[in-house]
Order: C-alpha cells, then sequence, then structure tokens
C-alpha cells in the first residue's frame, strides 16, 4: 500500500481519533471512513489539510502521546529529530543534545528504533 499525495509506502500505522494514520517515510496521511456500503467504493478517504510533511525513521519509531503522536523523522525529510504531530503540523521536540546523538546513526540503524511513552512522577 502506498499513502495517496506522496507515495512513499506505508511503514507504520496507527489510530487517532477517528482516522487512520499512515506512516511513510517522507509523509504521515490521515483517512477517515466514508460510511460508504456500496461496493466498489473507498471505505477510506485521504483528509489531505491533516497531512504531515515529515515521515518516520521505521515501523516502531512512532508512539501514542499527548493525544497525538511522537515520532523520529526520517532522514529523507532533512535531518533526523524527534517531532509531535499537531493538526497538519510537526513540532519539534527534540533538545540539541539528542538531535546531536540521533544524527549520529544511519538510516538503516533508525529505521530499527523503538519509541515508547514513558511517565515518571506524573511527567
Amino acid at each position: 500500500y502506498r499513502a495517496e499525495s506522496q507515495p512513499d509506502g506505508i511503514i507504520g500505522i496507527g489510530s487517532w481519533r477517528d482516522y487512520i494514520v499512515c506512516f511513510g517515510s517522507s509523509t504521515i496521511e490521515y483517512f477517515s471512513l466514508t460510511g460508504t456500503t456500496t461496493a466498489g467504493a473507498a471505505l477510506y478517504v485521504a483528509q489531505p489539510s491533516l497531512m504531515v510533511q515529515k515521515g518516520i525513521a521505521g515501523t516502531y519509531c512512532k508512539t501514542p502521546f499527548a493525544d497525538s503522536y511522537a515520532f523520529i523523522s526520517h532522514p529523507a525529510t532533512g535531518a533526523p529529530s524527534v517531532y509531535i504531530i499537531g493538526l497538519g503540523q510537526a513540532s519539534p521536540i527534540a533538545t540539541a543534545s539528542i538531535e546531536k546523538i540521533i544524527r549520529s546513526y544511519t538510516a538503516e540503524e533508525l529505521a530499527t528504533g523503538i519509541m515508547e511513552t514513558l511517565r515518571f512522577d506524573s511527567h
């Protein structure tokens, strides 16, 4: 399968609110259920206003975080970093130290990364 607007291949998938989120190496796209019952009709339709021009580094380089997703970006869309998705845009959340560490890895090494949500003392 490929994403709609940027056929970069889907390397991860998730759900957010009533959307299916397709994570590619160059874009993150959202799809909503059409509600159609007609044979041959599309079950899901792309939501281009929510598309993010950043992709994930690997299948497990994303995690639910603060009613959204945090992810490690793919080097194909610039220097890799850690971002959080917010209504059609990606906002960086990594410190300069984290970005320096992430840049030392190759794209293949980043692709094997696993991101998890962790909570310390209510933070």
